[in-house]
C-alpha cells in the first residue's frame, strides 16, 4: 500500500511539472512566431480619368518590393511598368489609354503596423500635434516618371498608420481624398496643393513607360 501511493505521489509530482514547463513554453514560442522577416511593400496608384491602376480586382499589386524586418536604414525601390498596369475593378491588363490626374500615389508595408508600436495617424500629443512617426520611417524618397526626377517637397510627404482597417505602415505621396474636403479641383496648379501636397500639380506623375519610387526605409 504504501509504494502504491508513493507511486502515484511520484506521478502526480511528474505530470504536474510537465504541464508548468509546457504552460511557460508555449507562449514564448507564439512570441518567436508573432513578427514577420520581411514584409511586401506595394505602390498604390490610381488614375481619376482613365480608371487605370497598379492593382487587380482581387488587389493583388503589380509592383511591389521586399523590405526587410531588421533594425537600421535600408535603401529600396519600386517600379510599376504601365504594360503591368490593370483597367480598375478588373483583372484585365490596361496598356491602352492616357493618364491624366492622379487620383492615389502611395506606398504600403503590409502588416508592419502589426509588428511594431505605431500609433494611429490621426493621434495628437499632449501640445495637440499628430504624433510623429518613430519606430517606423519613410525618408529620402525619389520618384521619377519616365526615368525623369520630378521635384517633390519631402516634408509634404505624410506617413504612418493612416488606414486603420489595415495594419499597413503608408507614405501618401499623392491622395484625392485628402483634398477633396478643401474643395480640391482636378488640372493644373491649385492652392490646396501648394498648401497640403508634395507637388502642385496632379499631372505631375503621368507616364508612359514607368514610374519608379525610390526611398529609405528605418526601423529602430
Amino acid at each position: 500500500m504504501k509504494t502504491s501511493k508513493l507511486v502515484k505521489m511520484i506521478t502526480g509530482v511528474a505530470l504536474s511539472t510537465a504541464l508548468v514547463v509546457t504552460s511557460v513554453a508555449a507562449p514564448a514560442a507564439k512570441k518567436a512566431e508573432a513578427k514577420a522577416k520581411k514584409y511586401k511593400c506595394n505602390l498604390v496608384y490610381m488614375d481619376d480619368a482613365s480608371k487605370i491602376t497598379s492593382f487587380k480586382a482581387n488587389n493583388k499589386y503589380s509592383a511591389t518590393t521586399t523590405v526587410k524586418n531588421t533594425k537600421g536604414t535600408k535603401r529600396y525601390k519600386v517600379t510599376l511598368k504601365r504594360s503591368n498596369c490593370y483597367k480598375q475593378g478588373t483583372n484585365t491588363k490596361s496598356a491602352k489609354g492616357n493618364m491624366k490626374y492622379t487620383r492615389v500615389l502611395c506606398l504600403d508595408v503590409v502588416n508592419a503596423v502589426k509588428d511594431h508600436k505605431v500609433k494611429r495617424a490621426d493621434k495628437v500629443n499632449k501640445a495637440g500635434k499628430k504624433v510623429k512617426p518613430t519606430k517606423l520611417k519613410f525618408s529620402n524618397v525619389v520618384i521619377k516618371v519616365d526615368g525623369k526626377k520630378i521635384k517633390i517637397r519631402q516634408a509634404k510627404l505624410n506617413q504612418g498608420w493612416i488606414e486603420y482597417n489595415t495594419k499597413n505602415y503608408r507614405l501618401d505621396i499623392f491622395n484625392i481624398w485628402n483634398y477633396s474636403a478643401n474643395n480640391y479641383k482636378h488640372g493644373g496648379s491649385n492652392k490646396v496643393l501648394k498648401q497640403r501636397c508634395c507637388v502642385t500639380k496632379d499631372t505631375v506623375f503621368n507616364f508612359k513607360k514607368s514610374l519608379s519610387v525610390e526611398f529609405s526605409f528605418t526601423i529602430k
